[in-house]
């Protein structure tokens, strides 16, 4: 399943060649080191799987540190550390991990008057107004930028007022009725729902009543070109959804939440090779065309692209304070870039600290909760968890943050937390956990 979701690793041969003669360094293969980081890798995953989370961004740390002399072979390696990163409130140092991508679209003079005669809105109201009368809600996601989820999170409650009754998501595991059942996430929900803030909207959706559908291609196409790939897993993404949810039920209304570019509504070519995504190719099975929305292009990550030509024009014109959309003269959300794959596009303001948490973060319920963390033991870094009470010790915490502080050094630090009875623990990177006091965060 991971193979589906994360890019492959690169090769590079060329980076690796060595001396020759019984005195030359030996230097590892390609093969050797894929297989070093490989097993790396699965040790990392296995790590979360059994919740030890700061284990798994230690071990990552040394996988990309053993790579320093080949730069090449960093991105795999690269992008699981920032998905651990931010799986433990690493804001900033996912988004330096992860990022080494196109510095995204540019902008004109025509568009820079577009984005100044524009108007401002909502994104979640926008999103809420466009999808009346729809049957289909495919938002992306950003993997490595949590802050999409909670936008995620705030649409699905909107949504399920306007109707909708079914929530999709790559992520899920086929057995996620079982966590309908609990009505919360484990470590067997799925890859991506490891994360809180993921955790958090799969919570809420199951309390608003939606019935949770997995619909992940369960088959990885070995051979063939990176397009053959992409259109095997996608028309199974597409068959899946069909199979699983418009063959029974015609009608149904469903949130679809995505990675990337698989809510594209148009084929796309390159090197003589056409790849069409799911959005595309559900569209094409069922007859309903999908509403789209997306925030990767409006986003900030981090690095030599962390301002794209276009999120930066319309940050400079129109100073968004909250996640929003640009509006027409009639108030109807519409995109300035000449790129149409999509139906709604959306742009988050830059993240901020406050209480050294991001500010992303605050609001929708949540409360800030200030905790003292006593003198523990164990060696290095510590991540401070809350977990709901209620919830078994397999479910995903509802919030964490890693604590920069000697082992033997008494800190503060804010948690944000809805209303509810909380079990608090301080792990270290050896996945030894100490716990602490219960803590109720007190309702309205």
């Amino acid at each position: 399943m991971r193979r589906l979701i994360l890019t492959s690793l690169l090769l590079c041969t060329s980076a690796l060649a060595g001396g020759s003669g019984p005195s030359a360094t030996v230097k590892p293969t390609p093969d050797q080191l894929q297989q070093q980081q490989e097993q790396t890798i699965q040790a990392a995953d296995q790590a979360v799987n059994q919740g030890e989370y700061l284990r798994a961004v230690t071990l990552m740390e040394g996988a990309v540190k053993a790579l320093a002399a080949f730069p090449a072979l960093q991105d795999y390696p690269r992008q699981t550390l920032g998905l651990y990163q931010s799986f433990v409130g690493l804001d900033a140092a996912a988004r330096q991990s992860f990022d080494f991508g196109p510095p995204g679209n540019g902008t004109g003079p025509d568009e820079e008057q577009a984005i100044s005669e524009s108007g401002l809105k909502s994104a979640v109201q926008a999103t809420l107004q466009a999808a009346r009368g729809q049957q289909v809600v495919i938002l992306n996601e950003v993997h490595h930028l949590p802050q999409s989820r909670e936008f995620a999170r705030r649409v699905a409650l909107a949504l399920r007022q306007e109707g909708f009754t079914y929530f999709a998501a790559e992520t899920f595991n086929p057995d996620i009725a079982t966590t309908q059942a609990l009505g919360y996430p484990t470590h067997a929900s799925g890859y991506y729902t490891n994360e809180p803030v993921f955790g958090e909207l799969v919570r809420s959706a199951v309390k608003a009543g939606y019935t949770l559908v997995p619909y992940e291609a369960e088959t990885f196409k070995q051979g063939g070109s990176g397009a053959d790939q992409i259109n095997d897993r996608e028309t199974q993404q597409a068959n899946n959804l069909n199979e699983r949810l418009f063959k029974k039920d015609p009608s149904a209304r469903v949130f679809i939440c995505v990675g990337y570019s698989h809510n594209l509504e148009s084929a796309q070519s390159s090197g003589g090779e056409t790849t069409k995504w799911m959005a595309l190719r559900l569209r094409e099975l069922t007859g309903i065309d999908p509403l789209t929305v997306d925030q990767t292009e409006g986003m900030q990550i981090a690095g030599p692209s962390s301002n794209p030509a276009l999120r930066a024009a319309v940050l400079r014109l129109k100073r968004p304070q909250t996640v929003s959309v640009l509006t027409d003269a009639q108030g109807e959300p519409h995109r300035v870039s000449p790129f149409q794959e999509r139906d709604i596009q959306v742009f988050h303001p830059d993240a901020t600290l406050i209480a050294g948490r991001p500010s992303w973060l605050y609001g929708a319920g949540r409360k800030a909760v200030t905790v003292q963390i006593p003198a523990t033991a164990g060696q290095g870094r510590k991540l401070l968890q809350a977990f709901y009470a209620q919830e078994r010790p397999t479910a995903i915490p509802a919030d964490q943050v890693v604590l920069p502080i000697r082992s033997l050094r008494p800190g503060r630090v804010t948690l944000l937390l809805l209303p509810g009875k909380y079990r608090l623990a301080v792990q270290d990177e050896a996945g030894q956990s100490v716990a602490l006091p219960e803590l109720v965060v007190p309702g309205k």
